[in-house]
């Protein structure tokens, strides 16, 4: 499952520790924006543990979207960026 993940971190040193995690399991594909490919359950429930640990609830913020659409055809880009790999559209 492709996940899009957005954050806003107030702190720094919280920011760096986030995009940490973030780079852990997938793609920066913007400054504050990370596209990340989730095979099970409990690998998206570890990462909402690492996160939710991360930050100050009061004064950050994450947003995680669960794309139901991965393939490639659901997808469009312009301009730079990496692209996250996606199994073919069936």
């Amino acid at each position: 499952m492709l996940f899009a993940i957005a954050y806003d971190i107030a702190d720094d040193q919280r920011r760096n520790r986030v995009a940490g995690i973030l780079a852990d399991y997938g793609n920066r594909v913007h400054e504050n924006v990370f596209e990340i490919i989730l095979d099970a359950d409990a690998r998206y429930d570890s990462l909402h543990a690492r996160l939710e640990n991360a930050i100050a609830p009061t004064a950050d913020a994450i947003r995680l979207y669960r794309l139901y659409s991965a393939c490639e055809r659901a997808r469009a880009w312009l301009g730079l960026g990496a692209r996250t790999e996606t199994k073919p559209c069936s």
